[in-house]
């Protein structure tokens, strides 16, 4: 980290990055790409499973895949136009100056936010399934996001304890009837 940290979180991701790069005789940011590009092939092919959820078409699953790759990925347009001088381009520019906006190109910037996207992605197809298989998923997935990164597991628990509150708040919205079962 770039700050000074108290030292009360295990991570053993940066631990991993040291450990091949000591067996392989690599540098240390050799490693860490080699994580992030591992870490992203990989959040792309989760989502690839978790597309199948929703669309049925091959071609629809790829473009989604495809749209959701480029997420935060146009940006660069957006500066070169700045840098050209294309006036009102503000409201673009601000959330694209940003790898933390957690887009799939930005979060590929950092092994440590791409791996949990990628856990996330995971444990979200998992939560879409049903029976044992699905809560062994979950029972798995979700405590290892605190050895990857912190914030994210912290994002995560708060995201899948607020899902079953969705049909409570579509049923006073007076959308469906109260689900009481």
């Amino acid at each position: 980290a770039s700050e000074p940290q108290l030292g009360v979180f295990v991570l053993p991701l940066f631990w991993a990055v040291g450990a091949l790069a000591r067996l392989t005789g690599g540098s240390i940011l050799l490693c860490w790409e080699l994580f992030r590009f591992v870490g992203g092939a990989l959040y792309i092919l989760a989502f690839w499973g978790l597309s199948g959820v929703y669309f049925q078409t091959r071609g629809h699953r790829t473009l989604a895949t495809a749209l959701f790759s480029l997420g935060g990925g146009l940006d660069w347009i957006f500066l070169a136009l700045d840098a050209a001088g294309v006036p009102g381009l503000d409201r673009l520019l601000y959330p694209s100056r940003f790898h933390w906006n957690w887009s799939t190109f930005g979060s590929m910037q950092m092994p440590n936010w791409i791996w949990p996207a990628m856990v996330l992605t995971v444990a979200v197809k998992a939560a879409c399934g049903s029976g044992r298989q699905r809560d062994l998923a979950l029972l798995g997935l979700m405590p290892l996001l605190w050895f990857v990164h912190p914030y994210s597991a912290m994002v995560g628990y708060l995201s899948f304890a607020l899902l079953p509150l969705a049909p409570l708040v579509v049923a006073a919205a007076g959308l469906v009837p109260m689900p009481w079962a």
